[in-house]
């Protein structure tokens, strides 16, 4: 029989508290997210209601708690928050109706794209629907912060998708609209060491904002740069789309590596934040990326 988990007040307060933490940095300083029960009873299932008292409607993002067995409360809280963005991102409609002549400013869009990898399998029909590129097993696709444009100039990342029907709006081909998003500041990544001081060193890789960070696996100056740093090919892990795991790559850790890669993609609280159980290697000298076998 599975076995209940149950969350603490003390963990309920932290978890909480470490969200709230996230969406201030975001520009969202009004939303207050509770921890509650599931509201469809199911075992083990809890809910983040994200109350804003200037909004008709509160998101819920659920998840199953037994995920906080093996990630940390800052992790969790900062890919639950991720999720309710992409709860309320669902607002291209209004966008158009109020926005129109904004988001197709082309000023506008090079300073709020960002780039989002994304599952080809897993997002087939989807991406039927909206401009791509494509490498190995992934996608990628565009979002358009319009945070500037619903609150009067104030800063977050609130995005919505873009779409073939708004990159018709925007009068952009695929190819000018990666070469924007390319160069936009939002997807700056940089590299976070997590135990330098250990015999296999290991960096978290995100951009500036921290969400949708994973689309650095498509960035060859990130890969090149880090490689070139340390004199080795390199391993890369999908964390999440919002952040990748790399280190030096060694034959004889291949194995135990794909292991915990295909664990750590499935201790992931929401799936629409899984990118992939693969692993990846980056070729120094070939310069190009690939899908390791067993």
């Amino acid at each position: 029989m599975k076995k209940t988990i149950y969350i603490s007040n003390e963990q309920r307060q932290s978890i909480e508290a470490a969200i709230s933490v996230n969406l201030s940095l975001r520009g969202e300083t009004i939303v207050c997210p509770k921890i509650i029960f599931s509201p469809q009873d199911v075992q083990n299932e809890y809910a983040v209601i994200f109350i804003n008292p200037n909004a008709e409607e509160s998101p819920i993002v659920k998840f199953d708690a037994t995920v906080l067995k093996h990630i940390s409360i800052p992790i969790f809280a900062e890919r639950i928050t991720c999720h309710y963005y992409r709860a309320i991102g669902d607002i291209t409609d209004v966008i158009l109706n109020n926005f129109k002549n904004r988001i197709s400013n082309r000023d506008y869009i090079k300073e709020n794209l960002y780039l989002e990898a994304v599952n080809s399998e897993r997002n087939k029909i989807f991406l039927d629907s909206v401009p791509k590129i494509e490498l190995l097993d992934l996608s990628f696709i565009c979002r358009i912060n319009i945070s500037r444009l619903i609150q009067n100039g104030c800063t977050g990342n609130r995005s919505i998708i873009i779409d073939n029907r708004l990159l018709n709006i925007m009068g952009l081909s695929v190819n000018e609209l990666f070469d924007y998003a390319k160069n936009c500041d939002l997807n700056t990544y940089r590299a976070i060491p997590l135990n330098e001081d250990k015999k296999v060193p290991t960096y978290l890789i995100r951009n500036k904002t921290g969400i949708y960070g994973g689309a650095a696996i498509a960035s060859m100056d990130v890969l090149r740069g880090l490689s070139d740093f340390l004199k080795s090919n390199l391993y890369i892990l999908p964390q999440s789309i919002h952040e990748l795991l790399i280190m030096p790559a060694d034959e004889e850790d291949k194995i135990p590596i794909m292991t915990f890669a295909k664990a750590l993609a499935s201790g992931i609280p929401c799936s629409d934040d899984f990118l992939s159980d693969h692993l990846y290697l980056y070729n120094k000298v070939e310069k190009k990326i690939r899908v390791v076998d067993a």
